[in-house]
C-alpha cells in the first residue's frame, strides 16, 4: 500500500528501494540528482489522496512546517510535491536503526541508553514546540532512529 505507480525516476529523484510501508504511507530510499545525496521519499497512496484532499493539504502543511526545523535530532525535510498523482515529501535519509527494531532485535536497552535517547528526543520535541509551536502527535519508538553515537533523530512528518 502506498507505492507510487512504478515511478523509478521523477523530477530530480531516482527511487532505489522501499524502506517501509504501512498505514497511510510508503517510504522509499532515493537519490536526489541535484542535491547529490541519498534521500527518503514519503508517499501517500494515490487512491487515498484522491478521496481525501483535506488529508493531502494537512500532509503538505506538516511537511512545510517540518522544513522550517533545524535541530541535530530532527530529520531535515527538503520539500513536498506531487508527481503523476503521487503526493510526496523529500527528507534526509535517516542513518542507523529505529528504536523499535533495536528492541525487537536485542531486547530492552540499559537505562543509561534510554536516558540518552530520551533526552535527545525530548530536546527535539521541546525545540519544535518552543520555537515553532509544533507538537508531534505520535511519539513512539517506530519513527525514532539513532546513529552509532546513539544520537536519535525524530521524523516529525
Amino acid at each position: 500500500m502506498g507505492e507510487p505507480d512504478r515511478l523509478p525516476h521523477f523530477g530530480d529523484i531516482k527511487l532505489a528501494r522501499r524502506l517501509s510501508s504501512g498505514g497511510l504511507f510508503a517510504v522509499f530510499e532515493g537519490y536526489h540528482e541535484t542535491l547529490h545525496r541519498n534521500v527518503a521519499v514519503k508517499f501517500i497512496p494515490r487512491q487515498f489522496a484522491q478521496r481525501n484532499p483535506k488529508f493531502v493539504n494537512r500532509f503538505r502543511s506538516e511537511a512545510q512546517l517540518a522544513a522550517r526545523l533545524t535541530h541535530p535530532a530532527i530529520i531535515r525535510t527538503y520539500y513536498t510535491g506531487e508527481a503523476a498523482g503521487n503526493h510526496f515529501v523529500v527528507m534526509d535519509l535517516a542513518s542507523g536503526q529505529t528504536l523499535d527494531a533495536l528492541v525487537k532485535e536485542k531486547g530492552p536497552q540499559p537505562p543509561a541508553f534510554a536516558v540518552r535517547v530520551g533526552t535527545a528526543v525530548a530536546g527535539a520535541l521541546y525545540y519544535a514546540l518552543s520555537t515553532y509551536d509544533i507538537m508531534h502527535r505520535d511519539i513512539n519508538p517506530g519513527p525514532v532512529s539513532y546513529t552509532h553515537l546513539t544520537l536519535p533523530t525524530k521524523r516529525i512528518v
